[in-house]
């Protein structure tokens, strides 16, 4: 019979694989990358997962390199939800764009080979474009980000697959482009995504016609998880996102997070305790770090602060609105009641 406690080939050529994959999830990047370069140093192991060993080997340094400084995001709500529904757990009344389902027309068949995927559309109002993933024609690509713009007689134009500055060999999705039309944020599992779909943002310049190198929104915000639809509030202030870090199977956790400012510095933090080279697995500063970080991946609600709308009643407000000077004297009340006055008999 077999040893207790020994793995026998070929169990044992598998070990240091998933060992691998449970210190990448687990933010232990330093030890992943250990075991999954003892993996792929043996003979005789299977190509797709020597792909895979490889993909997640470069996501831990990814992630060693994003882990510059831990910032505690104020977490204003989060929901578990169904991953087939989970962007109707985002309110977006406030938004003058939408997002809804991908409409059939600009599914492809590859698209419709994949239809328990929530194919989502976002749709920006102010240049009426519609910003989509989709397999392509071909299905060879993965998903890629496309975009369609609204013609005026009411038609749609042909589907324009945005740049390779955008689009990688591996999976793109959920692309949406902020209101001030040039900020776009989507997801990918290339660039130097830390694992799964990380969230990116690129700024599109229209004097050279292209895409900025896009930018990994770092720690927490991106996990070795899927982490999917950033949707920024017009404000800027605060954004919707979903991960399926730490939910359970088939659902995803929502966030409604404060994104101008952390709420928490943790200084002590210094990311070569991740480092292969460095790491001393036992040391309290190595498991204290992996602790804070597990900690903050978590995202719990840390804040009872309610979205600030841009509705602000106050009387400071309204003396901006009508360029009324502070503290008037009765004159500078009566002149500018006479030319509001004026202004608006000549607009009749």
């Amino acid at each position: 019979g077999q040893a207790r406690g020994k793995l026998l080939p070929p169990d044992s050529i598998y070990f240091h694989y998933y060992y691998g994959v449970a210190c990448h999830q687990a933010f232990r990047f330093g030890e992943a990358i250990r075991a999954f370069s003892t993996f792929l140093s043996q003979k005789n192991i299977p190509l797709d997962l020597q792909q895979d060993a490889r993909l997640r080997l470069q996501m831990c340094k990814n992630g060693i390199g994003l882990m510059r400084q831990l910032k505690e995001l104020a977490v204003l709500q989060k929901f578990t939800s169904d991953y087939a529904n989970f962007y109707r757990s985002y309110d977006l009344s406030s938004f003058r764009s939408s997002l809804g389902p991908k409409p059939d027309f600009l599914k492809t068949k590859h698209d419709k080979k994949h239809e328990k995927e929530p194919g989502l559309a976002f749709y920006h109002s102010k240049s009426n474009t519609l910003y989509y993933s989709s397999y392509g024609k071909d299905g060879s690509h993965g998903k890629d980000i496309y975009r369609v713009q609204k013609l005026p007689d009411g038609r749609w134009s042909k589907p324009e697959l945005l740049s390779q500055v955008i689009n990688t060999p591996l999976d793109e999705d959920y692309p949406v482009l902020a209101e001030d039309g040039k900020t776009l944020f989507f997801c990918s599992k290339g660039h130097n995504s830390m694992g799964g779909y990380d969230i990116f943002k690129s700024v599109y310049d229209s004097t050279k016609k292209e895409w900025s190198r896009p930018e990994n929104l770092d720690f927490a915000i991106n996990t070795p998880f899927d982490d999917l639809l950033f949707v920024p509030h017009p404000s800027m202030r605060y954004a919707w996102f979903a991960s399926n870090r730490m939910s359970p199977n088939g659902k995803v956790n929502v966030f409604l997070v404060r994104i101008d400012k952390p709420i928490l510095q943790f200084t002590e933090f210094s990311p070569k305790v991740l480092t292969p080279d460095y790491l001393q697995v036992t040391s309290n500063e190595y498991l204290n770090t992996i602790q804070k970080i597990q900690q903050i991946a978590s995202m719990e609600v840390n804040t009872n602060e309610k979205i600030y709308e841009e509705t602000d009643t106050s009387k400071y407000a309204l003396w901006q609105r009508y360029n009324i000077p502070p503290n008037p004297v009765d004159t500078q009340l009566v002149n500018r009641a006479f030319s509001y006055t004026r202004e608006a008999e000549e607009a009749l």
